[in-house]
């Protein structure tokens, strides 16, 4: 299905609550797969089709959002793209 820039926020988020329901299966493990899914169903318009384009990104590490607290471990998973004529990258 080909979808918008900028409808994909949304359209992960409604698929992602449903897939999260399912909690016979390790959420990293959900996520990861549901964000292959996504990519393998829905086309964003407008996207470059060549591999450096649109790509999945794995980010971890330990942080601290509040400086008063402790850091904590976080893991997080992206859906980059690029569109036609257009030198920046978005991240879904």
């Amino acid at each position: 299905m080909i979808i918008k820039l900028e409808d994909s926020g949304n359209v992960l988020k409604k698929n992602l609550m449903k897939k999260f329901n399912d909690k016979s299966i390790p959420l990293i493990e959900c996520a990861f797969d549901f964000l292959v899914e996504f990519k393998s169903n829905y086309e964003i318009k407008s996207c470059l089709k060549n591999e450096e384009a649109e790509e999945l990104l794995a980010e971890y590490g330990t942080c601290s959002w509040d400086p008063k607290g402790n850091p904590k471990f976080e893991f997080t998973l992206t859906r980059q793209i690029q569109l036609h004529e257009e030198d920046e990258y978005y991240q879904i």
